[in-house]
C-alpha cells in the first residue's frame, strides 16, 4: 500500500488500521511483519499503527505483533457461580 497520487495520507492511514484490525478478528492475532509486506509499507509503519491503536484500545501489542484486547471485566469461575 504504497502512497497513490492523491490519497491523503491519513486516508492510507484508515485503510491499514482496517486492514489490521480485519486481520486481527479473523486471526486472532497479527503479525507486524506479515502485515508491513501484505500492504508494501515499512515495519515501522506498522509499528507506528500498531502503537497507535493500542492507546485506542483496539489491540493489544505483544512482541512481533499484536493480539486482540482482553475483557478487565471480573468474571467469577463457573464453580462459584454455580454453588449458589
Amino acid at each position: 500500500m504504497t502512497a497513490a497520487a492523491g490519497v491523503p495520507e491519513n486516508q492510507l492511514a484508515a485503510q491499514r488500521h482496517q486492514f489490521i484490525l480485519d486481520t486481527l478478528r479473523t486471526r486472532g492475532q497479527v503479525g507486524a511483519k506479515a502485515v508491513a509486506d501484505s500492504l508494501g509499507v515499512t515495519h515501522e509503519t506498522i509499528r507506528k499503527d500498531l502503537v497507535l491503536l493500542q492507546e485506542r484500545g483496539l489491540l493489544r501489542r505483544v512482541h512481533g505483533g499484536a493480539v486482540p484486547v482482553e475483557s478487565l471485566a471480573y468474571e467469577p469461575p463457573v464453580t462459584s457461580r454455580t454453588a449458589r
